[in-house]
């Protein structure tokens, strides 16, 4: 290996790699797509037992309501975060949209929410809520996930609403007045359905990512107060920078605990974020929110390490004694496939629906990382013939070693 250059070295091994790949594809011992598939089908039943033993959630009488226009969605926490996720547990067909692999109510769901779109806005003059921007950029992730075009979604004024641009650039509501969190789904919502940002806007591109840094701690990682990183929200901030993480651009920010401007960039901050994960991660790998051991911090967590393409089972950062945060969000499942809030003498005991919601579209983020497709709020056409995550993980620590 010394006779070759660098260059042919790295070449060499990448295909030596590739082959071994290609003859040993039992190597790499973790969770198939097909487990990971059954196990979300599995939650999704659970949800609809505990809703009543409906045959179907999505037009349940909890999910819609009926109007003289036609039925209507009851878009609320409650509903929208399990019907993301069911839209996202999809693959596209040939026409572009996504063919759902859990059947449900989907459409319905999805025409239920345009109607909705509709009446808030006639009650509210022009908004989908007066008093929180989240509830726009909720309800876009989710129609975006059941396939709308969510830049003509509903109506106002006998005009198709735009709800990319109503939940995040052109905001009618102070975008901040939920602090970080309207800035972090305002971002997530844009982002997801890759919306490009006029030159005239309220809240520029800007403006979003340098409230985001600006709030970032002085050792890396966010949160709502106080000093110490939470994991919900640092996750949730690495979801909203996860699709730029690769922008070159240098952003000067001045924060609270700085005694003068720092420059970073949004890859940077990342990086930050995910090293400060690392080292909140538990030995059992489980997250602990507010002294709290809990299945939405894992599933939080799990998102985002996703949206930012690792691998939760084979990143060494992110296993502890062998444990993975895939393996902690495991101990709050419940016989019936729905998950716990909190552990009770060490075992997951009492049915949470926010619980059994986020982990839900948790284990969608990992199925999709696992499949090849694009991350749970990267809301693209998928790539016809994507690499497979192997070969991804492979090329990158290859970059990494050789410069060529």
């Amino acid at each position: 290996m010394r006779h070759l250059t660098h260059k042919a070295a790295g070449c060499v091994i990448l295909c030596a790699a590739l082959l071994f790949f290609t003859i040993c594809p039992a190597f790499a011992a973790n969770t198939t797509t097909d487990a990971l598939a059954q196990e979300i089908a599995a939650v999704f039943d659970a949800r609809k037992q505990h809703s009543g033993n409906v045959t179907t959630l999505l037009d349940s009488k909890d999910f819609l309501s009926k109007s003289a226009d036609g039925a209507v969605a009851q878009s609320s926490t409650f509903t929208d975060w399990i019907a993301l996720a069911m839209g996202r547990f999809s693959v596209l067909n040939s026409a572009g949209k996504p063919a759902f692999l859990y059947a449900d109510a989907q459409a319905a769901y999805r025409d239920g929410l345009a109607r909705y779109v509709t009446q808030q806005y006639a009650e509210n003059g022009g908004m989908l809520s007066k008093s929180k921007v989240t509830e726009a950029q909720r309800l876009t992730l989710t129609a975006a996930a059941l396939g709308a075009d969510v830049t003509r979604f509903g109506t106002y004024g006998g005009k198709a609403v735009d709800l990319i641009a109503d939940s995040s650039y052109n905001c009618p509501l102070d975008i901040t007045r939920q602090g970080m969190m309207g800035v972090i789904f305002a971002l997530i919502a844009k982002n997801a359905c890759d919306a490009k940002t006029p030159q005239t806007v309220k809240y520029s591109d800007e403006f979003l990512y340098t409230y985001l840094l600006e709030r970032e701690l002085p050792k890396g990682g966010w949160t709502l107060m106080g000093t110490i990183p939470d994991p919900d929200v640092t996750a949730m901030v690495l979801c909203a920078l996860a699709l730029h993480r690769e922008d070159a651009t240098v952003y000067t920010v001045k924060r609270e605990a700085d005694a003068a401007p720092v420059k970073t960039t949004l890859g940077a901050a990342v990086e930050r974020g995910l090293g400060v994960l690392s080292r909140m991660q538990r030995p059992d790998g489980s997250f602990s929110s507010g002294g709290t051991v809990n299945c939405e911090s894992a599933a939080q967590v799990l998102t985002a390490l996703c949206m930012c393409g690792i691998d939760p089972e084979t990143d060494t950062r992110f296993l502890k004694n062998g444990s993975s945060v895939l393996d902690a969000l495991h101990t709050f499942r419940l016989s019936d496939g729905g998950f716990a809030h909190t552990l009770t003498n060490g075992k997951a005991k009492a049915y949470n629906v926010m619980a059994t919601d986020q982990a839900a579209y948790a284990l969608v983020a990992l199925w999709r990382l696992k499949s090849g497709l694009r991350g749970l709020y990267d809301m693209r056409p998928d790539l016809q013939q994507p690499l497979t995550v192997l070969l991804r993980q492979l090329l990158r620590v290859l970059v990494r070693a050789f410069s060529f």
